[in-house]
This record gives structure tokens, sequence and C-alpha cells, in this order.
């Protein structure tokens, strides 16, 4: 299969045979069995289990057989795999992030999708469950299954720069941001975020901030969209610089479970090893999306949602239906404090001056954009996919 059906190799791992060799170069030391087991396992038949189930959603008993295994062997395989893959992979693709990291992200969202000082994406997915032993009502959610939260902060290049994983199902993407450590964090001025930086023509000093949908409360260091219909020019263009922002996230969780369909399906698991499962395919999406012979074909660019297309991943309708379930409506949150709403006008204002782009009225206003070969100012979806791939070539 490696040399004679590259693309069937593709279907069964995400991957081509080069990144398969490099990921088992990095995690074979974590999986070989004892030398006095019965029947050894080799770490390439490990990772080949492990990644199939991952990248298929198959249960454990039609792999198992595919591989002349036992149900209790694979699961086993399986939660062995997915750890020793993020304790090898993290460090290198999924760090602790730094000062110097979220300066990179702000660069990156400045020139790829032209919303200066952003620093990532907020958003959170549901992963189904099976009941959890003992603990089933926390998990329990809104959508009528159990669940755990996958949070995440996605950079310019689709990477997840954090995530937090194991949010109980029964709290929505705002509350589950309430728990999150890295919020708290963020309160205490603890993450590293750079300080206020002055924006490009212009004398107007804003933070570095994150950008995230109306589940999530209004901070000085996290924008959220205007509320209301009837609003202003001004405000609806903010709204969609925003948006335009922010479904990097999107796409993320798109390509995630598109590629990895165990997403897809109620996992068998309790919900610590089902954290490990996430985890592992949260580290291996980012590191094919840095492994550049990997990237064309694991995240190629019809896969990207833009202002003119939908991502590849929606006409897959279990992808659609994962990524677009709506979370239970807001409930009334204190008002934001007036910094916060001070830095939301002030990125208001500069959209709509110094920091505008050719075709923002075109798309608030709903005239279509066509998308050309031309290097036009007009082609904003064209530049994007076309930045994002050149920092692969």
């Amino acid at each position: 299969m490696r040399d004679s059906d590259p693309e069937t190799h593709f279907r069964y791992f995400r991957m081509d045979k080069q990144a398969f060799d490099l990921l088992l170069s990095k995690v074979k030391h974590h999986l070989e069995s004892s030398p006095n087991h019965r029947y050894k396992i080799t770490s390439g038949e490990r990772s080949a289990v492990t990644l199939k189930i991952l990248a298929t959603g198959d249960s454990h008993s039609t792999v198992a057989a595919s591989f002349r295994l036992g149900r209790s062997t694979v699961n086993k395989i399986v939660h062995r795999t997915t750890r020793a893959i993020w304790d090898c992979l993290n460090e290198e693709y999924v760090p602790a992030p730094t000062p110097e990291m979220w300066e990179r992200n702000a660069r990156e969202f400045g020139e790829i999708w032209q919303f200066p000082n952003c620093i990532g994406a907020i958003d959170g997915k549901h992963v189904t469950i099976t009941t959890p032993d003992n603990q089933g009502s926390q998990y329990y959610n809104y959508k009528g299954h159990h669940s755990v939260v996958l949070m995440a902060i996605v950079d310019a290049r689709y990477r997840f720069s954090a995530i937090d994983v194991g949010g109980y199902g029964r709290q929505s993407n705002g509350g589950t941001f309430g728990a999150w450590k890295m919020k708290d964090d963020l309160e205490k001025s603890a993450l590293g975020i750079p300080e206020p930086k002055v924006l490009s023509n212009s004398d107007m000093s804003l933070p570095h901030v994150f950008v995230a949908d109306a589940a999530f409360p209004l901070k000085e260091n996290i924008m959220c969209p205007y509320p209301g219909e009837n609003l202003s020019k001004e405000k609806r263009i903010f709204n969609y610089r925003l948006s335009r922002a922010r479904r990097i996230v999107k796409n993320a969780f798109g390509i995630l479970a598109m590629r990895w369909r165990i997403f897809l399906r109620c996992i068998e698991y309790q919900p610590d090893k089902v954290d490990h499962i996430i985890l592992a395919c949260v580290a291996l999406h980012n590191f094919l999306c840095t492994f550049t012979t990997a990237t064309r074909q694991y995240a190629p660019q019809h896969n990207m949602e833009t202002d003119n297309q939908n991502g590849a991943w929606r006409g897959d309708p279990s992808v659609d239906k994962l990524l677009n379930a709506k979370d239970p409506p807001v409930r009334t949150r204190k008002p934001p404090r007036k910094a916060a709403e001070t830095a939301r006008d002030n990125f208001r204002d500069y959209f709509s001056s110094n920091g505008s782009v050719p075709w923002q009225e075109k798309m608030v206003y709903g005239k279509k954009i066509i998308v050309s070969e031309s290097n036009s100012s007009d082609d904003a979806d064209a530049d994007d996919i076309r930045a994002w791939y050149n920092g692969h070539n």
C-alpha cells in the first residue's frame, strides 16, 4: 500500500509515507513491545491501527478484524498510542504559548487576514462520547447527548496555538471559556500577550486581541461582533472584518473533523481516554500542517472556506452538521468594561478609515466578488488562499 496505492494510504492514515515514517521515528520508542511479550506488535503496526481508527472512524471491531487482533488489544493500542503521539509531538507542534508566538500570530493575521493585532481565533466544539460512568449529567449537553468540549485558539494558518480539552458538555462555549485556565491567565496578564501596538498608517494604539463570536464575553483582549440588526455601516464593516478573521477557527475544526473522522461518531471511551484521542488528533493536525510535503494533501486550498466559496468540509453532511450546531442562547451577562467597548470602537473606526480594504463594502452590502487569477485588489479570497500556500512553497 505504501508504494503501490498512495491514495489508500492517505485515506487510512491521512498522511503520505514520508510523513508516516517521520511520525513513527518520533513515537516508536514509546510503543515498542516488551521483549517478553508473547505476540510482538511492532510500533509501526500500533501506529497504523491507531491512525486508521482516528482517520476513518471505523469501529474497534472492524479494525481489529482487518489487523487480525483482538478488540481488547486494539483498545489498549489506541489508548497507549494516542498518549504517545501527544507526548512526542506536543512540545514541537503544540508548544505552550510564548510572547514570540503571539507576535508571529499577530503579524500573520495582519498580513493574511488584514486584522492587525489579532493573535488568534477562539471557538469550541462538542465531541460526542458514550455515557460516562457515575457522572453522566455533567457531560449531558443541550443537544441531547453526552460530550466533552474542545476549546481552541487557532493561528492564521489553521494551526492550533492553544487548546483545552475535557470541558463538560453541559456548558456552552462561553461557559467553557469561563472555566478555562487560560481565561484566568488572560485576566491576570499571565499569557505573555504583547503590549498594545500602534496600527499601520495610524497613530492609534490598540491591544492585541483574540477574535470570537457572540457566545464569548467582550473583553479588552477579546473582540466580539456588535449585536443587533440595524447597525451602522461602520459596525457592519467591523463585524465583517471580525467574521473574516474568525472563520479561521471554523476552517481548522472543519479540516480536523474531515480528516479525523472519529469526531463524527460517538467515541466509546471514558472522558479521560477521549481527552487523549482529541489531543493526539490536534497534535497530528499541527504536525501535518507544518510538515511541508504533507500539507497540500492534508489541507488543500479547496478545503478552506472563504468569502466566495464554502469549504470542502461543507460538502460532507456529517462535518457540516457538527460544525454548524448552534450554542444555546447566551445568558444575560454583566456589561463589558468600558475599556473593552473602547477597544472595539477603535478597531471599528480603523477598519473604516486607514485600515479599510477595497472589497469590504462589497461584502457587507452583498455584491459578489469575482475571484480571478489576476492580482486585483478585489480578489480578496484568492489573496487569502495564495498567502496561506505561499508560506509552504
